[in-house]
């Protein structure tokens, strides 16, 4: 999906872009997994753009070989009923494979969307959570 996005969409995307035009919430809704950690930190839009924060254990790095699939896959469908795939962006973890990224989602997200229902998958489980698009 990152070939995809404009120059305009990765500029939204970088914390100093557009200062004022961003709006954020901070969430702390912890998923209900029984096998990881998730914790749905925050949620920024800026225009079209529009991202979660993310906390989870473990936290699978793309760097640690063998990978077989990312810790955790994060999608999203608004109240339009549009679906979004969430791509990591400015992630970090730890050793002890705790870790914290936004995840970006694409197609943008329609500025008529008001709520997104964000799941947050793993190998084995999935959990969901309802949440509000700031400054909509």
């Amino acid at each position: 999906w990152h070939q995809t996005l404009s120059d305009r969409q990765w500029e939204l995307m970088e914390p100093e872009a557009s200062p004022g035009q961003a709006s954020g919430a901070e969430l702390a809704v912890r998923l209900p997994l029984t096998r990881a950690t998730a914790v749905l930190e925050s949620v920024t839009a800026r225009e079209d753009m529009v991202s979660v924060q993310l906390y989870g254990h473990p936290w699978i790095f793309e760097s640690h070989w063998p990978l077989l699939a990312p810790g955790f896959l994060v999608t999203a469908v608004d109240d339009t009923g549009a679906e979004h795939e969430g791509g990591p962006h400015d992630s970090t973890g730890t050793p002890a494979l705790e870790g914290s990224g936004a995840f970006w989602f694409w197609p943008p997200v329609s500025p008529r969307a008001r709520q997104l229902t964000v799941t947050v998958s793993t190998l084995w489980e999935a959990a969901w959570a309802l949440v509000d698009i700031p400054g909509r």
